[in-house]
């Protein structure tokens, strides 16, 4: 456990801490080393439940190897400011992925536009995994082609959703469109949406490239111990017995700056035995021992060669009498022994997974021509197929005359296909789908929601989370963050208890929750809109 104090000047009635995995240490001169080898950045957001926000950020120096992260155990303020207990988060196995679909809404108004020739889209998502939620944070930045300009805009969102996920897993991201409707209202208004997909996984920090289970950079071996952690057996056949167990393998060693470390880890090892007479159902005592243990190599590339002893019993209930008395009693089938030799690294180093792959771009020729005063484009998935249907009405014809066109897209239906761009031409990104682990489903609802007027603009949207009266959002002005409460409808049933943090209670979160707008590069955006799911 380690400890952390952050002075505050002002009451804390709503906190935010982050926490960044472990960072090499920089050195304070070429020739001294650092006390301690690594570093945290720990990030302290705190204010009002309305108004403005303080930050405060700091270091905490610990020794823990690189890429090991912590987790916020528990906090107390007093007088002196915040104290915040952080535990280490231990590594586990199991791969995780999940899909999120929502919407994201466009606004935006500019005198003189009457139609639109073409529109581009970019998407980026970060995810965050938090006890009980998913947090999605990202941006959309929107290019509307019209006749006249080019309308640059950029939909900051955050989209959060009660979901239990591994929050010990290192989470990834890739965000899609999947679709867009557009329309130019009378007096330069352009509204619409974008439909949104963001794939998730998370993989065990080994898999993604972080701190394997062996430490960095060992440069002496002092000690080398191995005993039996554990041993079974069991019948395979008639006169066949696999035994299997574990060796657990203490090693002490330096790191460069001399520091004393320590580490253990199980060695698994098995062995099929012979055993004359055995019977599928006799009873197996097995046992093992460590008749001889040397160690190969230096440093890092140090191996350890084990040769183990095994022995195995085999046991069968029989019956005898005994001064006319019956007993039950174990009679001896046979024995046998058997060695096994094992050669380990004392500092495995993991492999790390292939690099994620990349978008490839395809160019449809959708064969129609603008400018439109309403387009609309969506991504279908039927029947283990992939298609694109663009549906636009022309500029100057008669309202509800549309055309459209539909084409079957590589990859079949389970691709990641985002749509970049639609006009006279449609540009596609396909990457194929990440493969493996446990496919988490999502329940799919309608949202109800609506637009919320600031007190000011604002240019990003940093958090979102339920409270008694809706949505709090953390919004950052030019002045800064602050917090603002967002009145947004709820089923009945759904209303969320609030917690000392702003945030509602975990059995009453809803299913999910989106705040996103408009911005306008340099002034940014004088509204957002908030959704409720569930």
């Amino acid at each position: 456990m380690l400890f952390y104090r952050a002075p505050l000047d002002r009451p804390a009635a709503a906190l935010h801490v982050t926490v960044s995995p472990v960072r090499t240490a920089v050195l304070p001169s070429l020739t001294e080393a650092p006390v301690l080898p690594g570093r945290v950045r720990v990030v302290v957001r705190y204010g009002p439940r309305t108004g403005p926000v303080g930050v405060h950020r700091g270091w905490l120096h610990t020794d823990l190897p690189p890429a090991r992260r912590l987790r916020l155990a528990g906090c107390q303020q007093d007088d002196g400011g915040l104290l915040l207990s952080l535990a280490t988060v231990p590594t586990r196995a199991g791969r995780e992925s999940l899909t999120d679909r929502f919407r994201l809404p466009l606004h935006m108004t500019t005198w003189g536009i009457e139609a639109i020739s073409g529109v581009r889209v970019e998407l980026f998502c970060i995810p965050s995994v938090l006890p009980g939620r998913l947090v999605l944070r990202g941006r959309a930045a929107v290019a509307v082609e019209t006749p006249a300009e080019r309308l640059v805009r950029a939909v900051p969102f955050c989209r959060g959703r009660a979901v239990a996920l591994n929050p010990h897993l290192s989470w990834r991201a890739r965000a899609a469109v999947e679709g867009l409707d557009l329309r130019v209202a009378p007096g330069g208004l352009v509204e619409g949406w974008l439909h949104v997909a963001v794939a998730c996984w998370g993989e065990p920090e080994e898999a993604m490239g972080g701190a394997a289970a062996a430490p960095a950079d060992p440069v002496a071996v002092r000690r080398v111990d191995a005993a039996i952690a554990r041993v079974e057996a069991e019948a395979v056949r008639d006169g066949l017995a696999l035994v299997s167990g574990a060796v657990e393998l203490d090693v002490a060693w330096a790191d460069r700056s001399g520091r004393g470390r320590w580490t253990c880890r199980a060695v698994p090892f098995s062995a099929l035995v012979p055993l004359a007479g055995l019977c599928e159902g006799d009873q197996l005592e097995p046992v093992a021992q460590v008749e001889q243990l040397s160690r190969v190599g230096a440093g890092a590339s140090a191996r350890a060669t084990l040769l183990l002893g095994i022995g195995l019993t085999a046991l069968r209930p029989v019956h005898r009498e005994i001064g006319g008395a019956w007993y039950r009693m174990a009679q001896v089938v046979g024995q046998a022994v058997a060695t096994v030799q094992l050669d380990e690294p004392l500092f495995p180093r993991e492999e790390r997974s292939a690099p994620t792959e990349p978008w490839r771009r395809v160019r449809l020729d959708l064969g129609q021509h603008g400018p439109w005063k309403a387009l609309r484009a969506r991504i279908r998935r039927t029947c283990g197929r992939s298609s694109l249907e663009v549906q636009g009405e022309p500029f100057g014809a008669e309202s509800g005359a549309a055309t459209g066109v539909r084409l079957e897209l590589p990859g079949g239906a389970d691709a990641q296909v985002s749509l970049a761009a639609v006009g006279p031409q449609a540009e596609l990104r396909v990457r194929r789908p990440a493969r493996g682990g446990v496919e988490v489903p999502l329940p799919r609802g309608t949202g109800r929601g609506g637009w919320h007027l600031l007190a000011g603009p604002a240019r990003w949207v940093v958090d979102a989370s339920p409270c008694a009266d809706g949505l709090r959002c953390l919004v950052r002005d030019a002045g800064g963050l602050r917090h603002v409460v967002l009145v947004a409808e709820r089923e009945a049933g759904g209303e969320a208890a609030e917690d000392g943090h702003g945030q509602g209670a975990g059995g009453n979160l809803p299913a999910a929750w989106t705040v996103a707008g408009t911005a306008v590069r340099g002034l940014g955006m004088d509204r957002v809109w908030a959704e409720v799911e569930g």
